[in-house]
């Protein structure tokens, strides 16, 4: 997405990463993905390009999503995913499977700045995969990136800008989607700055001290990483964007997304969070380890929001289906654990059988 303008500030602020790709981030990557995979004998597989590439000193906030080749967990959850999605598209259990043998590794990474005001952001995502192919892949996100507008050219890459202001541009096997154009044009900066080193060689992340110190603290195995800035009140915005999606996808869910209920209801105050971390590691494909990072600003800080924690998850107890939580302070630093189960249940029509 492009630094957003006057005219578009009204339409997009006041949103968290993902809220303005609608929660379609993943289903972007998925159909793009099956896209490649329908047509994989026209396909030369490519590397995927490490995840430095898209983390731009731009962005206050990223999501990083990875299945890696020999992830047992993350393939299956992947494939009970794409299986699911058979109103979506053809075949989609034959079309889980080859995704799961043939794309693998996948990767997913989703990048925010701020646009000036309080809890306003920019957002875009990138998806990579081993099975992309160029003009299949581009043709499947025709109905979700909007109606037609006008190509633009940057450094010999096409960059379609959709009359409702998405922007979608393909290096490659990397496909860039979201309404932050200057993003876009970040990472097609990058991709080709990565593409100029020498094997082993990696694009630095230079953005500031503070979220690198974050990004460092994460686990490198997670399959999922978040890491944030809150200068700009990213928290407050991110658990904003939860609780619309979850309205906005009612049905049935796992009990632990009820802590964010919980949290609404304590009305933390989060001025005293300089920078957030968190993973998600699965253990298995219904299973997973969480842990959360709040580097707050002093000890004080630090100190009261643990209580709030010890509150929240204490009041919950096991409704939440929350086992091992765990709260520990190192200075400053407030980190928060726990596992979970009944992943499947987070997934669209998860369960459901299909008729492919």
């Amino acid at each position: 997405m492009a630094v957003i303008d006057e005219k578009e500030r009204g339409k997009a602020g006041r949103k968290w990463p993902l809220s303005c790709c609608g929660g379609c981030a993943v289903v972007v990557l998925v159909i793009a993905i099956a896209a490649g995979i329908f047509v994989y004998f026209m396909a030369r597989p490519h590397p995927v390009l490490p995840v430095e590439t898209f983390l731009s000193k731009l962005g206050s906030a990223f999501l990083v999503a990875q299945v890696d080749k020999d992830d047992a967990a993350a393939k299956a959850l992947l494939q009970d995913y794409i299986a699911a999605q058979a109103d979506k598209m053809p075949l989609a259990r034959w079309v889980a499977k080859q995704v799961v043998d043939h794309a693998v590794p996948v990767q997913l990474v989703v990048s925010a700045r701020t646009t000036g005001g309080e809890g306003e952001f920019a957002v875009s995502g990138v998806a990579s995969a081993s099975g992309f192919v160029r003009s299949p892949s581009k043709f499947f996100l025709e109905g979700i990136a909007g109606e037609r507008g006008k190509i633009e050219e940057y450094r010999g890459v096409e960059i379609d800008v959709r009359q409702n202001g998405v922007c979608l541009a393909i290096v490659e096997n990397n496909l860039m989607l979201g309404r932050d154009k200057g993003m876009i044009k970040e990472w097609v900066n990058r991709i080709q700055r990565q593409q100029k080193l020498g094997e082993g060689e990696v694009v630095p992340y230079d953005g500031p001290a503070a979220l690198k110190e974050m990004r460092g603290r994460l686990d490198p195995e997670a399959q999922v990483r978040l890491f944030s800035s809150n200068e700009h009140g990213e928290v407050k915005a991110f658990l904003g964007w939860v609780q619309q999606m979850r309205k906005e996808h009612a049905g049935a869910e796992p009990q632990w997304l009820k802590v964010f209920d919980a949290i609404s209801a304590a009305e933390i105050d989060w001025s005293g969070v300089a920078t957030v971390g968190a993973t998600a590691r699965l253990l298995e494909a219904d299973t997973a380890d969480w842990v959360l990072l709040l580097q707050c600003a002093d000890e004080q800080a630090a100190d009261h929001l643990r209580t709030k924690a010890v509150s929240v998850l204490g009041e919950l107890g096991g409704r939440a289906g929350l086992a091992g939580v765990q709260t520990t302070l190192e200075g400053a630093l407030l980190k928060v654990q726990f596992k979970t189960s009944e992943i499947r249940q987070m997934l669209p029509a998860a369960g459901k059988p299909s008729d492919n």
